[in-house]
């Protein structure tokens, strides 16, 4: 089965971003398709091949030391995800429901864990 996987890595109490450049590194050497962004990185293949890919980077970026490394599989296109069908997003538009729910508040800035 073909899945799409985001990831981040955070480097714990190391000076530069030699953990990071490690993990990039182990991607290109796995051969799956990878996608590089400011905030994080897509890698998208085959099932076993993308568990093993960012097994890999994982432990090549934990070589530098401590770290956290965060990841989100999916393999549900738009069309298939419940929660982007046409008919749930009329009934609970996602912006609608952010903008009443800091209405009032002066909160800059949300954080959704979970």
């Amino acid at each position: 089965m073909a899945v799409k996987a985001l990831f981040a890595l955070y480097p714990l109490l190391q000076g530069d971003y030699g953990a990071v450049e490690k993990a990039l590194l182990a991607l290109e050497e796995s051969g799956v398709s990878h996608r590089v962004f400011p905030t994080h990185s897509e890698v998208s293949g085959k099932e076993e091949e993308v568990f093993h890919a960012l097994q890999r980077a994982f432990e090549r970026a934990a070589e530098e030391g401590a770290l956290v490394m965060w990841a989100l599989f999916t393999n549900a296109c738009e069309a298939q995800d419940p929660f982007r069908r046409e008919e749930r997003l009329r009934r609970f538009p996602p912006l609608e429901i952010a903008r009443k729910a800091l209405e009032g508040l002066k909160a800059r800035s949300v954080l959704d864990i979970g």
